[in-house]
Formats: structure tokens, C-alpha cells, sequence
């Protein structure tokens, strides 16, 4: 990774060659025990960076600038927050801010932390040391492929923890789903086409039963959509 230094003394990857920011910044996250995934460089809804620590969940813009961020960012960070559900936004900047941004985050309780100032932030939230990573010196280049083998072994085991802690809700959610479709297949097979060829004596029979179809399918859908937000909020972001 080769790097210039734009601040005094905090050591920045070039954005041209090896690490981008966003994949410095993650590493550095994760140096103190989050969990960080990237999201889409295309489509990022505002955020560069979801992470998570502690049952809370972060969603992160990161900019590499020589001059101070402004409000726009501020704006995008918040929309970040809301499309990925998460707790808190922050925006980390390599040039500060400016003061409409500084004043438009403090209503909209954004956080702005200075690249250089990263460790001192998060240490001040508390019980909190680095145990994956150190902070690259400007002199001493990290070994490229070591820390790419790094990289996917900690996002792999982050991936396993969360399936590990969302498997039991499937497993729970998936039996009721599946008597559910089961209870679909016998109305489309067996009742359905007995109701058309002998029909009930009484109209209340046929409510009920029609009742009882429409509460099964729309149960199944509930059930559907809980798993789908489960696994996007959980794996997807």
C-alpha cells in the first residue's frame, strides 16, 4: 500500500493505488472490535461503512479531502442512517468541517470525527482497546497480501457469528411458513375444487373457510417478510 500523509502525522493510503479509504478506515474500525462491512461503491444510500458493536449499529460516511466537508454530506449520512435502520451516523473526515455542517450535525446528532482524532473518539466512548490492527507509520508499509488474507478471514468469521445468532429465528419462523404452504397446497388441491363442484349448505361454511385461507396466505407473507428484513438487516445490511 503506498501512502502520502495529508494530515500531521496520520499516515493516508494514496486513493490511485492499493487500499481505498473506506477499506483503511474499516480496518481501523475493526482494530477495535467492530464488526464493518462496505457497502456497494455504486449505491451506498449515503453510507461508506455499516458497523456494528455492542447491539448498535453505525452507519458511516468517510471522506478523503483536502478541504472541509459541508453540509451536503451531513444530509447524505442521515439518509444512510435511515435506509440502513441503523442507531447512529457518523462522518469521518481527513479536513474537518465546516461550520454549517458542524451546526446541521449537532441537530441532527451526527457525528463528525476527524481522521487523526478516530482512536481518541472511540476510546472516549469507553472499555474499548484495539486488538486486530496498528495504525500504518508513513515510514513502514504494510505486506499487501498478508493483509489481505486478514481482511477476509475477519469478515468471514464476522459473517459465521451472525448466522450463528439469526439461525435459530429462521429454523423457528421456516416450520409454521412451511405447514403454512403445505395448508395452501391442500386448499388449491382438495377443498377449492370440492367448494366448486359441491357447495357448502350455508354461505357462513364458505366465509369460514374462505377466512381461513385468506389468515393462512396472509401469515405466510408476514412470515416472508420477517425473513427477508431478518436476512437483509443481518447479512445484506
Amino acid at each position: 500500500m503506498n501512502y502520502k500523509t495529508i494530515t500531521k502525522g496520520v499516515s493516508m493510503p494514496d486513493p490511485h493505488q492499493g487500499y481505498s479509504f473506506e477499506e483503511v478506515v474499516a480496518r481501523e474500525l475493526e482494530s477495535y472490535g467492530y464488526e464493518v462491512e462496505l457497502t456497494p461503491k455504486s449505491r451506498d444510500f449515503g453510507a461508506d461503512i455499516i458497523a456494528r458493536k455492542d447491539g448498535k449499529k453505525m452507519a458511516i460516511q468517510v471522506k478523503y479531502t483536502s478541504r472541509p466537508v459541508g453540509v451536503h454530506a451531513v444530509q447524505e449520512v442521515l439518509g444512510g442512517k435511515k435506509y440502513y435502520r441503523c442507531k447512529d451516523a457518523w462522518i469521518i473526515s481527513t479536513a474537518g468541517f465546516t461550520r454549517q455542517a458542524r451546526e446541521l450535525a449537532k441537530r441532527s446528532k451526527v457525528h463528525l470525527i476527524e481522521w487523526s482524532s478516530l482512536p481518541d473518539y472511540i476510546e472516549s466512548k469507553g472499555h474499548i482497546t484495539r486488538n486486530y490492527y496498528r495504525r500504518t507509520s508513513p515510514t513502514k508499509k504494510p505486506n499487501s497480501s498478508r493483509s489481505h488474507a486478514t481482511w477476509g478471514i475477519s469478515s468471514s468469521r464476522h459473517l459465521t457469528n451472525r448466522l450463528s445468532r439469526i439461525a435459530p429465528i429462521i429454523a423457528i419462523a421456516v416450520i409454521p411458513l412451511i405447514f403454512g404452504l403445505l395448508l395452501d397446497v391442500l386448499y388449491i388441491r382438495r377443498i377449492l375444487p370440492s367448494i366448486l363442484h359441491y357447495p357448502p349448505h350455508s354461505s357462513s361454511q364458505t366465509f369460514l373457510i374462505l377466512l381461513m385461507f385468506i389468515g393462512v396466505n396472509a401469515g405466510i407473507y408476514f412470515l416472508i417478510k420477517f425473513l427477508v428484513d431478518l436476512i437483509r438487516k443481518e447479512l445484506i445490511l
